[in-house]
């Protein structure tokens, strides 16, 4: 694992020896899958499990994946399971004891019960054999973010040790009944802490080794001396009382994980033992003293605190989601579980544990929800519903909620179904907020069809009025232009050379402005044709349409020195006339544009392109792909400034003397575009060039 993959996944840091196999296991390869794809439940487990300082152990999913931590790892032996077990299924990992722990394990992903149990004797290949381990461990129940049992929580400590110490304590007990000739010898050799105490007083008669260190003094401390005057905290502990009961009447008493204040390390502390205080009697029966046989189970005892604990905080997760759960069991739906998501959703108040689901909740009578629920039961096959009003007696009121919910059967480890685990989510605000929203939205919709009616036909009403205005305008002007120009002509021949130089200079530039007048209302009437919507779409081919522009403009591109490259053009359904305008008026530009003593350059270039990579443009029809088509030149170019402004009608960047031109052009390249259900668009820069791109839909 990179120091990157670490980092992103920070619940497999530490953890010792078992962290780092952790962490370099391929889990791609086990049916978890690799770590980041892990359910966010199995990431928590794993990384409590790995900072635990006590022996944990997890089975996750239905293959029953392993997990365990570097506290558990020295139950595994040497030579045995380890590390082999990490990662692997529990059948192929346990087959010596698979069948005493797989009806334990599949009880608590049944019946969601933990339980806890002391000193078993589960035997497991270590150290090169079968190996008889005694353990106290119990087995939780892991609830996954979807409320089904997604592994069985292990929390262990081996007790072989102490188990050991109880059959040899049971086995010296035997040997002391049946050899009291050898009683001081046999206490001597005790595995365990033995002594005698001897009369009322409890005189220490004799005493081994063993409870010696369990005292927590030396043996010349005790000697000859009644034990509660050195153990003095013990005495005000109650051990005393104990002691003369046990003398008075022969009564024998044991305890196991009984409190006590011993010395430890120079000073006192609890520690914990086993004991038991038996009558020491004379041949006759007559009570001479007590016998007391300890063991000092301390560490054991800590670890079941530790182990409870545990067990609670699993619990506790369980308790505490976030989501509702509750646990219906029998067909009857009795109510053994709910937590306080599915407590505060019913509205009903805490006291809900023992009644039936129909009894809780005796509204759903009526909502068809309690037949689904028998028939989960009845058939076992799970219930899932989203978005699902229901309606709800809430703190005493009737109110309609809305739900994602889940009946889920629990099977008992016969495969019979015993019970049903209801999961939910409120999505009540989710789906209020929906209904507004559609409600944010119809009004808006509504009040936008009604603006863009009126607009729409205000705009066609002035568009229809303009462009007849326009086409009569132009064409009611075109005759005095062209009489200007006629006449203009005709006394140009009649007085030939008899007109002074500058009488001819006045008429030359009479005829230029009417030259350019005509120009001007031809342009305009084009222009005001390209609004009518009537001409018919046809296929038109592009490449066709720049041959035969380039074809117009032979005699332009010879004194221009151009040349005009192009990528293979689509064809389209569109207007002939106005795309044949459309190209005319950009390569004219282009040509017209150059700049002195250079040679022009005219590039087409042509991509198809799909909505999605065109990205949200609200100008350009709906289609299923485009046409985006570049006309790029080496001319001089423009401001980028400027780009907005040069598609307008009569707008010019230079003076007429500079370059001839209506400032029509590239307005009615705009116009046709638009007509078509493109856009158009320009970017340049001074000195250097200009570039026109044409969207334009496909089909």
């Amino acid at each position: 694992m990179t120091a990157t993959d670490t980092k992103k996944h920070q619940f497999l840091e530490g953890g010792g020896e078992m962290g780092a196999l952790t962490r370099a296991y391929d889990w791609a390869n086990t049916p978890l899958g690799p770590v980041e794809k892990w359910p966010q439940t199995l990431k928590a487990m794993v990384g409590v499990i790995l900072h635990s300082e006590f022996p944990m152990f997890l089975w996750w999913g239905e293959e029953m994946i392993q997990f365990y931590n570097d506290a558990y790892r020295p139950s595994l032996g040497e030579d045995g399971k380890h590390p082999t077990a990490l990662g692997q299924c529990a059948a192929e990992c346990w087959p010596e004891i698979w069948d005493v722990i797989y009806p334990l394990i599949n009880q608590v992903r049944t019946t969601n019960k933990s339980f806890f149990l002391e000193d078993q004797l589960i035997p497991i290949y270590r150290n090169g054999k079968l190996d008889e381990v005694y353990w106290t461990f119990s087995y939780s129940s892991v609830i996954g973010e979807t409320g089904s049992i997604d592994g069985v929580l292990v929390v262990c400590h081996e007790t072989t040790g102490k188990v050991r110490v109880l059959q040899e304590l049971e086995r010296t007990k035997k040997l002391l009944l049946a050899r009291e000739s050898n009683l001081l010898s046999v206490i001597r050799q005790a595995p365990v802490a033995m002594c005698i105490l001897m009369g009322p007083q409890h005189i220490v008669e004799t005493a081994n080794d063993k409870m010696f260190e369990l005292w927590g003094k030396p043996r010349e401390e005790f000697t000859g001396k009644p034990v509660f005057d050195v153990l003095l905290d013990a005495r005000y502990e109650g051990f005393e009382d104990l002691l003369k009961e046990v003398y008075r009447t022969g009564k024998t008493y044991s305890a196991y994980g009984a409190p006590v204040t011993l010395f430890r390390n120079g000073g006192t502390a609890t520690s914990y033992v086993h004991f038991v205080y038996e009558a020491f009697r004379e041949a006759d029966g007559t009570i001479l003293g007590v016998m007391v046989v300890a063991s000092d189970v301390t560490e054991e005892v800590l670890v079941r605190k530790q182990l409870e604990e545990s067990e609670h905080q699993v619990r506790a997760i369980i308790e505490s989601a976030p989501f509702p759960i509750g646990l219906y069991v029998g067909r009857e739906m009795r109510i053994t579980m709910a937590n306080q998501s599915i407590i505060d959703v019913w509205g009903k108040g805490p006291n809900q544990i023992g009644k039936t689901y129909y009894e809780a909740l005796p509204e759903l009578e009526s909502q068809g929800i309690f037949p689904l629920l028998d028939r989960v039961f009845m058939t076992g096959e799970p219930f899932h519903a989203r978005n699902q009003p229901v309606d709800l007696v809430v703190d005493g009121k009737l109110g309609t909620y809305y739900f994602n919910y889940s009946f889920t059967p629990l099977f008992d480890r016969n495969g019979n179904v015993y019970g049903v685990m209801n999961t939910a989510a409120d999505v009540t605000d989710l789906n209020q907020a929906k209904l507004q929203i559609v409600k944010e939205q119809e009004l808006a919709r509504q009040k936008i069809e009604e603006v863009v009616a009126e607009r729409t036909r205000d705009l066609q009403n002035s568009n229809a009025e303009l462009s007849q205005f326009a086409y009569i305008t132009s064409h009611d002007l075109q005759e005095p232009a062209r009489k200007i120009s006629t006449f203009i002509g005709m006394i140009n021949k009649s007085l030939a050379d008899k007109v002074d130089p500058r009488t001819k200079t006045y008429l030359e530039k009479i005829e230029v402005s009417a030259a350019r007048m005509l120009a001007l209302i031809r342009d305009v009437l084009s222009i005001s044709q390209l609004s009518k919507a009537n001409r018919q779409l046809e296929n038109v081919s592009l490449a066709r349409v720049v041959e035969e522009v380039s074809n117009e403009f032979e005699l332009m591109i010879e004194q221009k020195q151009a040349t005009i490259e192009s990528d293979p053009l689509p064809e389209l359904q569109a207007i002939p006339v106005q795309m044949s305008q459309l190209f005319g008026n950009l390569i004219s530009n282009a040509l017209k544009f150059g700049k002195p003593g250079v040679p022009v350059c005219v590039r087409i270039n042509a991509e198809t392109l799909t909505r999605a990579q065109l990205g949200y443009d609200p100008d350009l029809k709906e289609a299923l792909f485009y046409h985006k088509i570049s006309i790029a030149d080496n001319g001089i170019g423009f401001s980028q400034a400027n780009a907005l402004q040069i598609f307008d009608i009569f707008q010019r960047l230079h003076s007429r003397s500079e370059y001839e031109g209506t400032g029509i052009g590239l307005a009615m390249c705009r116009k046709i575009v638009e007509n078509h259900g493109g856009r158009i668009y320009a970017k340049g820069e001074s000195g250097i060039g200009a570039v026109f791109t044409i969207i334009l839909p496909g089909q």
